[in-house]
């Protein structure tokens, strides 16, 4: 009984996994906080660099569309302009670090190109209670474009252009939130089971 169980486990994970996708990323970023309204008398964000990193599982599926998840680090820096009535505050950094899991839906286009769009679910690590950007804690959303190069029928180099806006639904109760905007070159290692 014991070995016709442990028969079954194998051959069904076997064949689940058939047509699945996993990869590694990472990306260099441009990272900068927006309100996405007119905001009148408070800081600047000026645009600092970042990476990213993710680690992706695609599902197999007989849609066009097909479905994963995924789990991203990113460091980001923000240079934080004070207004300039605000005599002797100065600009400085300012380092966020978040982990998003993602709800990856991926639409293969014609010659390996493809759209992907993954809403985030970002938690913010070490989040200082001086810090002028806000706790990026939230849902958010991500877009690419990209292109596979296959080395062979297994494995795969992908480059993307990506865009991550976080903080898009703040857990926390805020009036005015300042939303992490982050843009990446995305370049993507992948293999195919």
């Amino acid at each position: 009984m014991k070995k016709a169980f442990l028969l079954l486990v194998i051959s069904s994970s076997s064949i689940i996994t058939i047509g699945q996708e996993i990869s590694f990323s990472i990306a260099p970023t441009l990272n900068s906080g927006f309100h996405f309204r007119f905001v009148y008398g408070g800081p600047n964000y000026a645009t600092k660099t970042g990476f990213s990193t993710t680690l992706d599982y695609t599902f197999a599926n007989q849609n066009r569309i097909k479905f994963g998840m995924g789990f991203t680090y990113q460091l980001s820096r923000v240079e934080v302009q004070p207004p300039t009535y605000l005599i002797g505050r100065f600009p400085h950094n300012e380092t966020i670090n978040l982990i998003s899991a993602s709800f990856k839906s991926t639409l293969p286009l014609k010659n390996n190109k493809y759209l992907s769009f993954d809403p985030l679910l970002t938690f913010q690590l070490k989040s200082k209670t001086q810090q002028s950007v806000d706790d990026q804690t939230g849902l958010g959303l991500s877009f690419a474009f990209g292109k596979k190069f296959f080395m062979n029928k297994k494995v795969f180099l992908a480059i993307e252009p990506r865009i991550w806006v976080h903080h898009i639904i703040p857990f926390i109760d805020q009036n005015l939130p300042l939303r992490l905007t982050s843009l990446g070159l995305n370049m993507k290692l992948g293999f195919l089971y």
